[in-house]
């Protein structure tokens, strides 16, 4: 018998094969916002609403759109929105923040707005399927001077209930003060007895875990004297050795979590509580402005998150940094490109193009033919990375499939130029 035949077959490859994916390096963008936020300082707010994909930027400060001048409005993945049916257009800083307040209606997003003089009021509109509604009817009465706001300063879980915390105004001995107050979804409760020892002045609120369970830290200016940074033991106000404020916020390193807070003026504005004690971080150095912490917040650009400080300074670590640099734990990183002015806010949100950082009253980037404010934007590498549209580290014809879909569903992801 014959031995069967032996097919020897060969298979060669048609084509190169993938190339590896571009590198991804985070880009500015100045998001268009047709009319500029109030130029007022320390008034612009930012919250992400609702959770999930169909997430908002809600932004609170005064806003120039849709033919009105309004005191909240939304970006989102198509672009600029005013705020929709309910609110008026009329008044400015607005403050937002998202809330639950346990009546079976789920998280919904709050807002209040300044009606102005000669007859200042607060009212805070909460968003239903139908448009605003007002929540609050002048919850801040009628002052007859200058008035001062009333606003959250912290808005999240404790435990597994929802809270807001905030300021109201007060009178005390003929002189006007704030103090702490707890929001219950339709009005504002004083927290703590009303006397000499009650935590007034109240600037900023934080959670923090000091090693026994998370509790509210709150930073105060009562003017000469008395507390100024407290943790909230029930409703009660334990001391605190001193820091000061004008921001704070809860970095976790990797090795251990801190409060920073960041403050105006001195030659180390910023400093860090580990439950015990304050420490200085130094490394942040003066520019012709100044020296300033005005806002920060925790953004991962592709690079592991990081804390991210904006205000009035020239350097960072020794290297030159305008106004803009990030913070490991360790040591100082400066940015390729700085911001010109004052930036107020910063928030984190993906629109699409990746995980982003948003920069709120800003007059603009330091570097010619660059974007300009008042909504800059840097669009990180978390998620995403051009040209591999599905991030699987190689180029093949599912990136352009990929970006088919993209362009036809408008997302922004495909506006390439």
């Amino acid at each position: 018998m014959r031995p069967a035949p032996v097919i020897v077959a060969c298979l060669c490859a048609v084509g190169a094969a993938p190339a590896g994916a571009q590198e991804c390096r985070p880009y500015w963008i100045r998001a268009a916002v047709p009319g500029y936020p109030s130029p007022t300082p320390g008034i612009i707010t930012a919250t992400v609403f609702p959770r999930g994909p169909s997430a908002r930027l809600v932004l609170g400060g005064g806003f120039a759109v849709d033919g009105g001048w309004y005191p909240v409005a939304f970006w989102d993945r198509t672009g600029f929105h005013g705020p929709g049916p309910g609110m008026p257009d009329q008044g400015t800083t607005g403050m937002a923040w998202v809330f639950d307040e346990g009546q079976g209606l789920g998280e919904t997003v709050y807002a209040y707005r300044y009606d102005g003089w000669p007859r200042p009021f607060n009212t805070v509109h909460r968003l239903t399927p139908q448009g605003w509604v007002a929540a609050n009817r002048v919850f801040m009465g009628e002052l007859d001077g200058g008035a001062r706001l009333p606003c959250p300063l912290f808005s999240g879980k404790i435990g597994v209930k929802n809270v807001v915390l905030g300021v109201v105004p007060v009178y005390k001995n003929d002189s006007y003060f704030t103090k702490a107050a707890r929001w219950t979804g339709t009005s504002w409760e004083v927290i703590g007895a009303d006397d000499t020892t009650s935590f007034w002045g109240v600037t900023a609120m934080v959670l923090f875990d000091d090693g026994n369970g998370p509790r509210i830290h709150a930073f105060a200016n009562p003017g000469i004297g008395g507390v100024v940074f407290a943790r909230l033991d029930g409703d009660r106000w334990t001391p605190l050795p001193s820091g000061y404020t004008r921001c704070v916020k809860v970095y976790d390193d990797g090795a251990r979590s801190y409060i920073y807070s960041g403050a105006s003026g001195g030659a180390t504005p910023l400093m860090r509580w580990d439950g015990h004690q304050w420490s200085y971080v130094y490394g942040l150095g003066s520019s012709s402005a100044g020296l300033d912490v005005a806002a920060m917040e925790v953004f991962d650009d592709g690079t592991g998150p990081m804390l991210y400080v904006v205000g009035l300074f020239g350097s960072a670590g020794g290297q030159p940094a305008r106004n803009i640099a990030k913070w490991d734990g360790t040591r100082w990183h400066a940015l390729p490109v700085g911001v010109n002015g004052w930036v107020n806010c910063l928030a984190v949100y993906d629109d699409g193009r990746g995980e982003s950082l948003f920069l709120g009253n800003a007059e603009g980037l330091g570097n010619p033919g660059l974007p300009k404010g008042p909504l800059l934007q840097l669009v990180g590498c978390r998620g995403q990375c051009y040209p591999d549209c599905n991030n699987d580290d190689a180029l093949t014809l599912a990136d352009f499939g990929c970006f088919q879909t993209m362009y036809a569903t408008k997302n922004p992801y495909a506006d390439c130029d």
